[in-house]
């Protein structure tokens, strides 16, 4: 099964032939033409509704540009970040991947990664051997490291260093503070050019419970070590990777303007779960820690998306609750910073029904939650496959961002889809 996987890798670029000439890395992460980011939340194997939602833009782009089979969308997104399974999927993307073969490698790979044993509860010893899943990411990744000329655009990937109470967005930009060895504390250390993007990828996904934290040699006399990024404010990467492209700390200082930034954010599906208090004050301490752990992950995310349509203002605004709406009137500062919209779909059996037109039973819409479960995949791809031919609209990805191999004159101006012509039914996922 592997070896279809590894022989693909090595005929890729043979079998790569564009008809048109790709940008550099150095080119997509230069200031001065109009930028592109995409960021991809966590959520374990629900990964596949993200990568639905993937196929569809690079459907509409490879149509739009004329590019043909020889694209990717890693010629048209300056920068891929991701968060957990986000950066499972985001670094091959960053590597020249079709979104069609990372949904295979996901339905493939994922039921040897995620299968328990008698051994393993998840009390003592982590649920999951994490060891398969690096086996799996040294297969198709390889030794591939952030400073490698393999990496076809900006890649970004977010965990948690639980030894030093410290979130980590690591990226490949060379004029970035830490992308070569600097003296700190504990001596010269590691630069982040020379990190594996294998070892990266498994410390964004180290959730405790199911995956032991992974270890990361940061200098000769310092060791990290990482957990899932997801445990940060940041398993919707959106606003972080804001924040790593405008910030002047971060060195890549791209504009803030609707001409100038586009992001693209994509969901692994959302849910809130109700649960009566007295029945959740009868669990065990354990389970009550679960789910307040998972209720942190699911308001980060409400607060992620708040902030993001705040500034942004997109033309299909997701509903935040039940109070302030989808912030169709609200704007910081009056007029939106950036060009905006975020994809996701609510894992509810209404939601799914009215806006889908799919059927579940309740039962089933709840182990759709589980983002461990590969038996899940098929039908959360479906979902994400139904999401995407329904909500994913040209317009949200303006013309005024084509890349420049695609432009045979002067750029057309980048037309904002006004909210009186959105359809009603665009608004995604309702928060309740």
């Amino acid at each position: 099964m592997l070896g279809f996987f590894l022989s693909r890798r090595k005929d890729a670029a043979a079998q790569r032939r564009p008809e048109y000439a790709v940008p550099t890395l150095a080119e997509h992460l230069a200031p001065g033409r109009p930028k592109r980011i995409l960021s991809l939340d966590g959520g374990g194997v629900r990964g596949v509704l993200s990568v639905a939602i993937l196929e569809r833009i690079e459907e509409i782009l490879r149509e739009r540009l004329n590019a043909g089979a020889g694209f990717r969308l890693c010629d048209y997104f300056d920068l891929v970040g991701g968060t957990s399974t986000g950066s499972i999927i985001a670094a091959p993307l960053a590597l020249g991947w079709r979104a069609s073969e990372i949904r295979d490698l996901y339905f493939k790979l994922a039921p040897n990664v995620f299968r328990a044993s008698l051994f393993r509860k998840g009390l003592v010893r982590a649920k999951f051997d994490g060891t398969r899943l690096m086996k799996i990411l040294a297969q198709q990744i390889g030794d591939v490291t952030l400073g490698s000329e393999a990496l076809k655009t900006g890649l970004a990937v977010v965990s948690r260093r639980i030894d030093t109470d410290s979130n980590w967005v690591v990226f490949n930009n060379p004029k970035g503070k830490f992308f070569e060895s600097t003296l700190g504390p504990h001596g010269h250390s590691a630069a982040n050019k020379d990190y594996r993007v294998r070892d990266l990828v498994r410390a964004s996904t180290a959730a405790p419970y199911f995956f032991q934290p992974q270890r990361i040699k940061i200098g000769p006399n310092e060791t990290g070590l990482f957990i899932d990024g997801g445990l940060t404010l940041h398993n919707n990467p959106s606003l972080q990777l804001l924040l790593l492209a405008s910030l002047e700390g971060y060195r890549l200082n791209w504009p803030l303007a609707v001409d100038k930034l586009l992001l693209i954010s994509i969901g692994t599906g959302g849910w809130r779960k109700i649960v009566p208090a007295g029945d959740l004050d009868r669990h065990l301490s354990i389970v009550k820690t679960g789910e307040a752990l998972a209720s942190m992950v699911g308001t980060s995310e409400r607060l992620i998306e708040t902030v993001m349509q705040w500034i942004a203002h997109p033309p299909a605004p997701t509903e935040i609750n039940s109070e302030i709406g989808d912030m169709r009137g609200d704007a910081l500062g009056g007029k939106p910073l950036i060009s905006y919209q975020r994809y996701n779909a609510m894992l509810s059996r209404d939601w799914l029904s009215q806006q889908l037109g799919m059927t579940f039973s309740e039962a089933r819409v709840r182990q759709l939650w589980d983002m461990a479960d590969p038996a899940i995949m098929q039908d959360v791809y479906e979902i994400g496959r139904h999401a995407a031919a329904k909500f994913v609209m040209p317009p949200h990805l303006p013309a005024g961002f084509d890349p420049v191999f695609a432009r045979p004159a002067a750029a057309p101006p980048i037309v904002r889809q006004s909210h009186a012509e959105a359809a009603p039914d665009l608004r995604f996922a309702a928060h309740g």
